[in-house]
């Protein structure tokens, strides 16, 4: 009886430092993200040729957000010429609290649009 209660302890734990190894490997192998959030934000000034000619539409930018919350290289995806200089000029001085990856702050890509629309 003395070798069958020696074998039932060392598979017991076998098994738990398994079951404590995959934990601790499982813990350490998934990032903590969390995401920029947006805590500052310019509105464009409406672009007096775009009013005029009652032009209304989007403008999208990829942009990167800085590990200090600034907005850096601006990319223009798509919207009109004449209303894509407002938006850029807004878009680069909003502000975020930056993406957080394990406690620390990094840089991180992401598209914005910004609506012109007019009232009526």
């Amino acid at each position: 009886t003395g070798a069958i209660k020696t074998m039932k302890q060392s598979f017991f734990t076998s098994a738990a430092l398994t079951l404590i190894l995959s934990t601790i490997t499982l813990t350490a192998a998934t990032p903590v993200v969390v995401p920029a959030r947006l805590i500052s934000q310019t509105n464009p000034s409406y672009p007096a040729q775009a009013r005029q000619a009652r032009l209304e539409g989007n403008v999208a930018f990829n942009i990167t957000i800085a590990r200090d919350g600034s907005v850096r290289d601006i990319q223009l995806v798509s919207g009109h010429p004449l209303l894509v200089q407002a938006a850029r000029e807004a878009v680069s001085k909003w502000r975020y609290q930056p993406t957080m990856l394990d406690g620390r702050a990094i840089d991180m890509s992401t598209r914005v649009e910004i609506r012109f629309a007019l009232t009526r």
